[in-house]
């Protein structure tokens, strides 16, 4: 009998906590709650007399800033940074507004979406001859986004992309920058930026833990390229954005990262410039500038199966750079001889790094490439034989004609290049395809002499050129005097 007076007590408080009256702890409905949170998003996102400044993060390539201003109606006018870019697509992105339309909605959350067309949507657009993004991928990036909190203090809000989940940000504008947008600051910032990276650096770099490191610059990207603890090359990279302080004449915009660009324990949150100087900004604040080290700040990796494999040297093309010695020595007195055969003259010599497929062995190739009177190119190659000592210069020992008619033929004009790495003395030379084999050749060497060099970057002085240029530095000291340093771009 308790038993059922008890179940029965229970489905009487059951049926009263169900009733309507009783059913809902809140005062409005979830629609009607809903409704508000949207009003107020609304009155948020109109209430920027200036309009806002949106920063977009993409996957592919850095952040992008926009001008937003929300407008009655659910319309929208904006303009992008996206000009500071070489896709034409956006050109004048900076200074035509373009209208589209929004929709804040709730999705589980609150939504804000800019539900046509726009720069935003540009960026996003899987057409790769939109934005030079992956096909089907764009440049991985948003156009919806869900909302989050507001600051009263900062005066920002934050969305996360609700497909790609890119991060963005969006900053009431204030009057001195919506000026200085409406004159086209959007572009200038990021091109003044770029020429000021251009012209003061071709391999720049900031000491940090006492080492210099490789810095890599751009108006929405850094990184940072050294070698780790497991002798590997190892890139820690950045996106980030200009900020409008370059919107002056007498100054560049600030990089501010999404993320710390880091240096083992070292974390890099901005690059700064100031007072005719560019620095980076470690997370206490600090700062260290970025200087021009004339080369990489990485060791070169220069051989077989490494970073590079060859070098070619063409004066024309490294003028400034070439050592005059090896220029006057070397390279010109070869080229004034083989114009005395017949007029013929030097086009370039290039030298590379492979593997003899019968011996398995490491060797070097040298080609020297020339031209006819008539204009017909044509190469003689000579193959080396080398060592590689401890500390890590390379001797090389033998060297051998490819048995072609062309390094045959051009050897005695040309000599000063093949010896330059490894010379022979003759008691007697053929240029006969009877008597001139290279066996027969060789056998008339009376004296090797073996050079020995320390491979390295070598200094770009050429104006204009960005190419990485590496060299051969003799350790005999009378050869490096007479006939200096080989250098030429790598490859």
């Amino acid at each position: 009998m308790k038993n059922k007076f008890l179940f029965a007590l229970m489905a009487v408080f059951a049926l009263v906590a169900c009733t309507p009256e009783n059913y809902s702890v809140f005062e409005e409905s979830p629609d009607e709650r809903v409704a508000k949170v949207l009003k107020e998003y609304e009155s948020i996102l109109l209430g920027s007399e200036n309009g806002w400044i949106l920063t977009l993060e993409t996957g592919t390539s850095g952040a992008y800033n926009h001008w937003v201003k929300f407008l009655p109606n659910n319309r929208i006018q904006m303009l992008s940074d996206a000009e500071g870019t070489s896709l034409s697509r956006f050109q004048g992105s900076s200074s035509v507004i373009y209208e589209s339309s929004y929709r804040l909605k709730s999705v589980t959350t609150p939504i804000l979406m800019f539900d046509t067309y726009n720069y935003i949507h540009m960026l996003a657009d899987p057409n790769p001859a939109i934005n030079g993004g992956d096909s089907g991928e764009g440049l991985v990036t948003d156009f919806e986004f869900s909302l989050g909190k507001y600051s009263k203090e900062t005066k920002t809000l934050t969305l996360k992309g609700r497909y790609n989940k890119s991060r963005a940000t969006m900053r009431e504008c204030t009057a001195e920058e919506l000026t200085a947008i409406q004159s086209g600051c959007f572009k200038t910032i990021h091109t003044n930026f770029i020429d000021y990276i251009s012209e003061n650096y071709k391999y720049p770099v900031v000491k940090l833990n006492d080492k210099k490191v490789d810095i890599e610059l751009s108006s929405r990207t850094a990184a940072l390229k050294f070698i780790n603890e497991n002798d590997e090359i190892e890139t820690s990279s950045s996106s980030g954005y200009l900020d409008l302080t370059g919107a002056k004449s007498d100054v560049i915009s600030s990089l501010f990262f999404l993320d710390p660009l880091t240096y083992y324990d070292i974390n890099i949150d901005a690059i700064r410039y100031d007072s005719g100087k560019m620095f980076v900004q470690l997370e206490d604040g600090s700062k260290v500038e970025i200087v021009e080290n004339g080369f990489p700040a990485l060791p070169l990796r220069f051989g077989y199966k490494q970073d590079y494999t060859s070098i070619r040297t063409q004066p024309d093309n490294i003028e400034g750079s070439l050592d005059e010695r090896f220029l006057t020595n070397v390279y010109n007195a070869a080229n004034k001889s083989i114009n005395g055969n017949g007029g013929r003259s030097l086009v370039y010599m290039n030298v590379a790094f492979q593997k003899n497929a019968t011996s398995g062995l490491e060797e070097m190739k040298l080609v020297v490439r020339y031209k006819n009177t008539a204009g017909s190119q044509y190469n003689a190659t000579w193959i080396f034989q080398f060592t590689k000592n401890p500390d890590g210069t390379i001797t090389f020992t033998d060297r051998d004609q490819t048995g072609s008619s062309n390094e045959r033929g051009q050897e005695p004009y040309v000599k000063l290049i093949p010896d330059y790495f490894c010379t022979f003395e003759y008691d007697g030379y053929s240029t006969s395809s009877k008597t001139g084999t290279w066996d027969q050749n060789k056998a008339r060497v009376t004296k090797v002499t073996p050079h020995t060099f320390k491979l390295d970057w070598a200094e770009n002085k050429t104006p204009g050129l960005s190419s990485s240029l590496g060299g051969f530095y003799p350790t005999e000291e009378a050869h490096l005097a007479e006939f200096g340093v080989l250098c030429g771009i790598l490859n």
